[in-house]
C-alpha cells in the first residue's frame, strides 16, 4: 500500500510477509 511509494523494492515483502501494523510502523518511520 503505502510502502510501494516509498520503497517499490521492498512492498513484495510487505504484501508477502509484513503485516499492515508492521507495514504502518515502517510508514511512519520513513516519512
Amino acid at each position: 500500500r503505502y510502502a510501494r511509494l516509498f520503497a517499490p523494492g521492498l512492498h513484495v515483502l510487505s504484501y508477502n510477509e509484513v503485516p499492515d501494523e508492521l507495514e504502518l510502523k515502517i510508514m511512519g518511520a520513513l516519512s
